[in-house]
């Protein structure tokens, strides 16, 4: 009988590792995951936050269709502008990894960037003044808040708004 039970437990021990190896082969042969989708930039008119945001400013229908519109215009101008410097911001930290970085490239680069941010710079100053008729001061000043935090995402408190906007003038 001890003979049968030391057989018996051999060939399961042979079977629990024919089935083990057999698991490592089949998870090493199957094909990798898909990657996960690179992050994309943000969508071309963020319509749920500014909605939101002439909510919260207590627009009127008229003025918060307004408000929205010269909100679609500015993100639609300016997306070819952020892709490019997504890609530029893209290219520079590639040269500055580089074990040879391309002076010139890099110098293009950032020459091209400070160009595309002062666009957008200049675009989003234009945009504000296009929306400030339809606001009261109060109503600007609650603006002027989002649009800062809109232009600086940096990580960290925020920084307080100059004395002369808080109190709506």
């Amino acid at each position: 009988m001890r003979r049968w039970a030391l057989m018996l437990a051999l060939l399961l021990s042979v079977g629990v590792n024919a089935g083990l190896a057999g698991a490592i082969l089949l998870r090493r042969f199957q094909p990798a995951p898909a990657p996960p989708p690179a992050p994309a930039l943000q969508p071309a008119f963020p319509g749920a936050g500014l909605r939101l945001m002439a909510e919260r400013l207590g627009l009127d229908a008229a003025k918060r269709q307004q408000f929205l519109e010269f909100h679609r215009q500015f993100f639609e101008q300016n997306r070819p502008r952020r892709e490019r410097l997504l890609e530029l911001r893209a290219v520079l930290q590639e040269e500055l990894l580089a074990p040879e970085s391309n002076r010139p490239r890099l110098d293009q680069a950032l020459a091209e960037t400070q160009q595309l941010v002062q666009q957008l710079d200049q675009s989003m100053v234009e945009l504000v003044l296009e929306v400030k008729p339809l606001l009261t001061a109060g109503q600007l000043a609650e603006y002027l808040r989002f649009v800062q935090r809109l232009r600086n995402p940096a990580p960290g408190p925020p920084r307080p708004l100059p004395r002369r906007w808080r109190n709506g003038v």
